[in-house]
């Protein structure tokens, strides 16, 4: 560069400026490095790893969830949802989903004033909400089964999906469900089985020789070898007391129990109970099982004096045992297939009875597990307006208060035994 000979030695001419420099303030900004770093160690001057999807300081300190990285654009704009490139974008897959699990994030973030940053995620939630309702019209719903008629009989009854009766089949007590990765739903997601299978067993007639040539053959196996001791009807029937005591035992189970519990329908469970006092040898078995349970949780609340002992149990909660244990090794030796609303009552007061009994009470909490598991096996956790088959008002009531009173018990022995 020249030099002024008047000017003092090494002194040059001062560098010309262009004449837009002035006018234009943004090449005079020091251009900015890009950031790498995510937001929370960028704000706390920390150093960052840059892991995806989460860096290691935020996954130390239990923040990975608010780890993101944004880029240094406080006046990008927010950029409404384009649905049509959103829709189209991308050959086999939705764009908007593949786009939401990339860290990070490809719209540039603000990291100005909180308010931006509030106003940016908005809209954010909004464009990726919009992109997800026109990637879900795209889903094509032919595969699922076709909604059938409404059912008629009740009033405001909602019409019911076909494929949660199908799950759910059978009547009042009845019935059986499956879920979704049960084989036997296979029918649900696939009409055309059911007639294929009804062909097959027409054209082949040995096949349904074979199974019911196999359907004896379990049932003549079903009880071989078993520990347990065998408790017929008759051994039911004997336990019974007089009825002037079981009518003292089984009001004070309604005194105590039917405010908690009401699983009993009342004016049947009177007239029958008034029957089998006739004639005992022709009562039912199950009704029988019924009334001793029923006694059983009331055995021990009884008051008459005076007070015998046998080891350290009284008199009084050793026979409400031997309720307990007749029924119980009863029930073993019964099917769980034909069942009726009173098989549920009878393994529901089971359950009380032991309760109130002390009997195996470290075992409360896995059997009101298994009878839980009994009545969802029957489909007792679900609405009873999904049963397509003829079922009376009373039964429907039964199945929620039977199922009512299962969760009850099950989560009260949940809690003694510290599983919550």
């Amino acid at each position: 560069m020249p030099t002024d000979p008047f000017l003092p030695e090494g002194r040059q001419f001062p560098r010309a400026r262009s004449p837009d420099a002035g006018g234009n303030d943004r090449n005079d900004r020091k251009r900015r490095r890009k950031v790498l770093s995510c937001y929370d160690c960028r704000r706390r001057k920390l150093q960052c790893d840059r892991a995806l999807p989460a860096c290691g300081r935020c996954t130390k300190t239990g923040q990975a969830a608010n780890c993101l990285y944004l880029e240094d654009a406080s006046d990008a704009p927010i950029r409404e949802p384009d649905l049509q490139h959103t829709s189209t974008a991308g050959s086999g897959r939705h764009p908007a989903l593949h786009g939401h699990l990339i860290r990070p994030i490809g719209v540039t973030a603000p990291t100005g004033d909180l308010l931006s940053r509030l106003e940016f995620q908005d809209g954010r939630i909004k464009q990726l909400e919009a992109a997800l309702a026109a990637a879900g019209q795209s889903v094509k719903l032919s595969r699922l089964p076709p909604t059938p008629e409404p059912m008629h009989g009740g009033v405001g009854t909602a019409p019911v999906l076909d494929r949660e009766t199908t799950l759910l089949r059978g009547k009042s007590f009845k019935t059986q469900f499956h879920g979704d990765t049960h084989p036997g739903a296979l029918i649900a997601r696939i009409p055309e089985l059911h007639g294929f299978t009804r062909e097959i067993f027409k054209s082949f007639p040995a096949l349904s020789r074979i199974k019911e040539d196999m359907q004896s053959l379990e049932k003549r196996s079903q009880h071989a070898g078993a520990k347990h001791e065998a408790v017929s009807d008759n051994d039911l029937r004997s336990l019974l007391p007089s009825k002037a005591d079981a009518d003292h035992l089984i009001q004070i189970y309604l005194d105590n129990y039917e405010c908690l519990y009401h699983i009993v329908h009342l004016p049947s469970f009177w007239t029958e109970y008034e029957t089998i006092w006739t004639d005992l040898i022709a009562a039912s078995a199950h009704f029988v099982a019924l009334i001793l349970v029923m006694m059983a949780a009331a055995q021990c609340l009884t008051s008459r004096q005076p007070w015998l002992y046998t080891a350290n149990s009284s008199t009084a909660r050793e026979r409400a045992v031997a309720f307990v244990h007749a029924v119980e090794n009863w029930l073993l030796v019964q099917s769980q297939k034909h069942v009726g609303a009173i098989d549920f009552q009878i393994r529901v007061l089971l359950l009380l009875a032991k309760q109130v009994t002390a009997r195996k009470f470290k075992r409360a909490w896995t059997e009101s597990g298994s009878v839980l598991r009994f009545c969802m096996s029957a489909g007792l956790h679900r609405t009873p307006d999904l049963i397509r088959k003829p079922t009376s008002l009373v039964d429907k009531e039964l199945r929620k208060r039977v199922w009512a009173a299962v969760t009850e018990l099950e989560l009260q022995a949940a809690f003694d035994r510290g599983m919550i």
